[in-house]
């Protein structure tokens, strides 16, 4: 064996030797490696409920998931789901919640998601009309944008925190009226362990849309007149003397061009009757004897007293029936013939009474025509102690309104509805005060009245 190869197996020999002995100590039962110090763990932070209420969000997106409710007798919830999702559109159903009965029922609370294209109003009724659920209402689930940072308050403690969030979308539960775009106030409930956000803890609820709150303006505007109706109206506040409406009603038909007359009369609840005082009279004597006397007459529902400070005038405070205008006329002289047998001098006041009445016309007059017959019509109701004014409805062409928040024109579909001063004619411009309602910058009410009939 030459000396090269009788190294060789030495080495292999040797290394044979060294892991041997290597190995036996390590499984010797003798033998225990140096214990390593264990590591400490990182102590858990408390995990902290918060709330932040009426903050500002915008509605990114509506999904397609929504939070049902209803009340049901069904305690089984595996039931509920089965019989939810056998109706046309739902697609899943989960987290099923029940909470305090409610009129002998349960409260039931789920998610529901549909079909892109389903109709959650139709679904209810399916769900009502199926016995399902009673009272159903929903929630549509939306992608909500909020401040980048906030201020929130502890449920549990007195402190408040500001968190700012990675990126500030959450999904919130908000109202079927509610779209895209919207800016809404909502309450964000959020959980949070130091300042890390609890993953899936944040919620925020819908507690007012901003954007469908109607917003009401008045505007003066100069306007053309598109038509003119056959038709005048009268609204009055005035003094009633107890005339009778009737007589009144039958003298209005009586006028040229006027097709039928329609009037309501509405008396105020109560009226006053001036009883002067003598200097050495015994007030609370007589308001006994006033007091009993008047309440013995039919119609009468109460009857209060008042004496102005310095005053010898005692004021009876008349509470009747005023439902029918023929009751004040007959109380004014049931009153008056009371107290005129006691021999007790008085003054029956007038009631206050409003008014109104609208003339079909047989003919829409304009101008000068108009103008005649509203100079009869006001002559004859001045004999009745009614000073008024006489309006005729119109259409006014008016292409824009100015929205002054946001200082943008809202262009007009149609003619606006609006009431005149009788003695216009078409085609003449009229200022008049224009009031609307915005809803979402869209008109969702509107109408004109020129400013001598405001009053």
């Amino acid at each position: 064996m030459n000396k090269e190869k009788r190294k060789i197996i030495f080495s292999v020999f040797l290394a044979a030797i060294i892991i041997g002995s290597v190995l036996s100590i390590a499984f010797s039962p003798r033998f225990k490696p140096p214990e390593q110090p264990k590591p400490k763990p990182t102590p858990q932070q408390p995990i902290e409920s918060f709330k932040a209420e009426e903050i500002d969000a915008n509605v990114e997106q509506l999904t397609s998931t929504y939070v049902l409710y209803g009340q049901t007798t069904i305690a089984n919830p595996y039931e509920l789901i089965s019989k939810l999702k056998s109706i046309k559109s739902v697609r899943e159903v989960y987290n099923p919640n029940y909470s305090k009965p409610e009129q002998n029922k349960l409260a039931f609370f789920c998610d529901i998601l549909l079909e892109s294209d389903s109709n959650i109003e139709s679904i209810l009724k399916n769900i009502e009309e199926k016995g399902i659920l009673s009272n159903a209402e929903a929630y549509v689930k939306a992608m909500l944008k909020l401040p980048a940072e906030i201020t929130l308050h502890s449920v549990d403690a007195n402190k408040t925190k500001e968190f700012k969030f990675d990126k500030p979308f959450v999904i919130g539960v908000v109202s079927l009226a509610t779209k895209p775009g919207d800016q809404l106030k909502v309450n964000l409930y959020l959980q949070l362990q130091g300042d890390a956000l609890v993953k899936g803890s944040a919620k925020a609820y819908e507690t007012k849309n901003l954007s469908a709150t109607p917003r009401f303006y008045s505007q003066d505007v100069n306007a053309a007149i598109a038509s003119l109706e056959p038709k005048f109206v009268i609204a009055e506040q005035f003094s009633y003397n107890g005339f009778d409406l009737n007589v009144l009603e039958s003298e209005l038909n009586g006028l040229d061009d006027v097709n039928n007359a329609s009037l309501s009369l509405k008396l105020r609840e109560y009226f006053y009757v001036s009883v002067p005082l003598q200097a050495d009279e015994n007030t609370e004597e007589l308001k006994n004897d006033l007091n009993a006397a008047i309440r013995s007459i039919e119609n009468i529902n109460n009857v209060e007293f008042e004496r102005p400070a310095d005053s010898n005038i005692l004021k009876i405070k008349i509470f009747f029936k005023s439902s029918e205008h023929k009751n004040y006329a007959y109380l004014k002289d049931a009153i008056a013939s009371v107290l005129s047998e006691k021999g007790i001098e008085h003054n029956i006041e007038n009631v206050d009474a409003f008014i109104s009445a609208t003339l079909s016309l047989r003919e829409a007059l304009q101008g000068e025509e108009a103008g005649k017959l509203s100079d009869s019509i006001k002559q004859l109701l001045s004999s009745y102690g009614i000073e008024a004014s006489i309006a005729q409805p119109a259409k006014l062409t008016i292409e824009t309104i100015i929205d002054p928040d946001k200082n943008i024109e809202i262009p007009l579909k149609e003619n606006v509805d609006a009431t005149l001063l009788a003695g216009h004619s078409v085609g003449e411009t009229v200022n008049v005060k224009v009031n609307f309602m915005l809803v979402r910058e869209e008109v969702s009410y509107i109408e004109a009245m020129e400013p001598a009939l405001l009053g």
